[in-house]
């Protein structure tokens, strides 16, 4: 899963860069938002407290050469290309600033809670997802939007969202809960999937009509794009439900995500999704059959 992993993130980062290189010649201040992508890594850094102990005081020499051998590539191709020597000498200076900055190790981000008031009380599994991850989430959501600035293609993003909220689905309820409001296996699902489609139709909405405002031209596509995704999601929560136990993790599911990020990143991907549909459906059927009729 590692190697494919990789060969996603090569795929999407040579994507970016020649996106970015194309945009240079005419607007080189996207340059400047680089460094401050960098500043949620800095902080959640895992060997902070290991490189204090064997570096000491010259702790920061390590993060200025790992962020300067980061970034010099993209600044140097871009002074190139653009021959905006002013725009790239910034940029050096403040990732040397961001290395300089040592904040507290036990500070991070996740202590700023976000209050969630658009997800209903009920959805307890957005709710517990969004405090763990919040910050993550919307930062995402936030960058799909900022790239439909540019290229009708950003709204491949919602794809990214839709894998970010794998987590809402990762824990089962008590037996409790699940018979609480449904007589069947049935009514359950379909009342589950539908109340989820329509908390995550309204949570990617701004999305979908900011970019059918920004390219109208290309509506027809991100029509088929989004049924795609709610399908995709839709399989989450199958996925769900047909390893369903009581109060346990769900324990399946990490080549189903990459064939649902292959399905959502690749068009010609698209159709395993359905299939997923299709052979998950049945399975939480009589997963949850065992529960409702035990």
């Amino acid at each position: 899963m590692g190697w494919i992993y990789t060969f996603l993130a090569i795929c999407l980062l040579i994507g970016l860069f020649l996106q970015l290189i194309g945009i240079s010649k005419t607007s080189p201040l996207w340059i400047l938002i680089l460094p401050f992508s960098i500043i949620p890594f800095h902080q959640n850094r895992k060997d902070k407290r290991l490189l204090q102990q064997i570096f000491l005081e010259k702790t920061w020499l390590v993060y200025l050469f790992e962020y300067e051998m980061l970034t010099i590539p993209f600044v140097g191709w871009n002074v190139l290309w653009s021959q905006n020597w002013l725009y790239g000498s910034f940029t050096v200076v403040i990732v040397a600033f961001l290395a300089r900055f040592q904040p507290n190790v036990e500070l991070n981000w996740r202590a700023i809670r976000l209050k969630h008031s658009w997800i209903p009380p009920s959805q307890f599994e957005w709710h517990a997802h969004f405090r763990q991850n919040g910050w993550g989430i919307y930062g995402l959501y936030l960058l799909t939007i900022i790239v439909g600035i540019w290229h009708w293609a950003g709204f491949i993003g919602i794809g990214l969202v839709t894998i970010s909220l794998v987590g809402c689905y990762n824990f089962c309820e008590s037996q409790l809960i699940l018979k609480l409001d449904h007589q069947s296996a049935r009514g359950f699902l379909k009342a589950k999937i539908l109340s989820q489609l329509f908390l995550f139709a309204k949570f990617i909405a701004p999305i979908v009509l900011w970019y059918i405002f920004r390219f109208p031209e290309h509506w027809l596509a991100y029509l088929i794009l989004l049924f795609f995704y709610l399908l995709n999601f839709t399989v989450l929560i199958l996925n769900k439900y047909k390893s369903y136990i009581p109060n346990e993790s769900v324990t399946s599911g990490k080549v189903y995500v990459v064939m649902t990020l292959l399905g959502m990143l690749l068009p010609y991907f698209f159709p395993i999704s359905i299939v997923l549909f299709i052979v998950f459906y049945p399975k939480a059927i009589r997963n949850l059959q065992t529960y409702f009729y035990a």
